[in-house]
């Protein structure tokens, strides 16, 4: 339970994501993979049903979806014109929806149907062949939905299902992690000084509560920040309680630097869980 359970939870994400083989793209752009074999061995199902399993129990989703693609899985109409294609995982595909992105003169627009015209046409784009330049955005949108969606409908159904296996999924929720010292709340990002160092965030997360991003469901309460007493003759760095998601500091440092590098050390030093 507690901090074990989100560890366990976070780690099982990661291997999720990685090591199945049915997603690809870096974390924020994750789209499914084109794969029969693993849909016919019902592996998206099964990654389905993990995340399920890892939100219903307080952990984490997998980091994360395409935004396009997820709001194609949620039955809505992105503005697939501004897709940035350069997220695509694939390079080759990634040069041919450029190769459209780019098309502006009749010229262009010739080329075009002559190179990737019966590809385009595979991608649910009969009219290529007599198309305008001015229907080049949308045919741009067309090629990028059937690439993200429409061509891996089958395996988005199945991960859909695996999802719904163990129920609905609840809203995200934000949380703080702040503490009380002498009555004044201490906000930890300003105390040390990284407020837009992301990664030493999810480091110091993982280092507090076993989690590497606030659970879809919540924590269960706040976390917090305690204080303890240097003993004489000691140097005793910060440590944490993930169970009871507290971050433990030393009284009597006043100088913010010296605060960031030996709970930095903490951080860095510690190994999993």
């Amino acid at each position: 339970m507690g901090g074990p359970q989100r560890e366990f939870f976070r780690l099982l994400m990661i291997e999720v994501q990685t090591s199945m083989g049915i997603f690809e793209g870096k974390a924020g752009q994750v789209f499914l993979t084109y794969d029969q074999a693993a849909l016919d061995g019902h592996k998206y199902f099964q990654a389905g049903r993990l995340i399920a399993w890892s939100v219903a129990h307080g952990g984490p989703c997998i980091k994360a979806l395409d935004p396009s693609l997820y709001q194609l899985m949620c039955g809505q109409e992105p503005q697939l014109e501004q897709f940035d294609c350069s997220v695509l995982p694939d390079p080759d595909v990634q040069s041919r929806v450029k190769r459209i992105l780019q098309c502006k003169t009749a010229e262009d627009l010739s080329a075009l149907q002559k190179d990737l015209g019966d590809w385009i046409s595979e991608c649910g784009v009969p009219g290529i062949f007599s198309a305008t330049i001015g229907e080049i955005p949308k045919i741009y949108a067309y090629v990028v939905k059937h690439y993200i969606f429409l061509r891996t409908a089958k395996m988005v159904n199945q991960l859909t299902e695996g999802m719904n296996a163990l129920g609905t999924l609840g809203p995200v929720q934000e949380e703080q992690i702040t503490g009380k010292r002498g009555g004044h709340d201490i906000q930890l990002g300003v105390v040390l000084n990284i407020e837009d160092k992301l990664t030493e965030l999810t480091d110091l997360l993982i280092f507090i509560t076993g989690a590497d991003e606030v659970p879809t469901l919540g924590f269960p309460n706040k976390p917090s920040i305690d204080f303890y007493t240097q003993e004489a003759g000691m140097r005793r760095l910060p440590y944490a309680s993930t169970c009871a998601m507290t971050l433990f500091l030393p009284r009597g440092i006043t100088e913010e630097q010296e605060l960031h590098n030996i709970l930095n050390q903490s951080v860095k030093d510690s190994w999993a869980f």
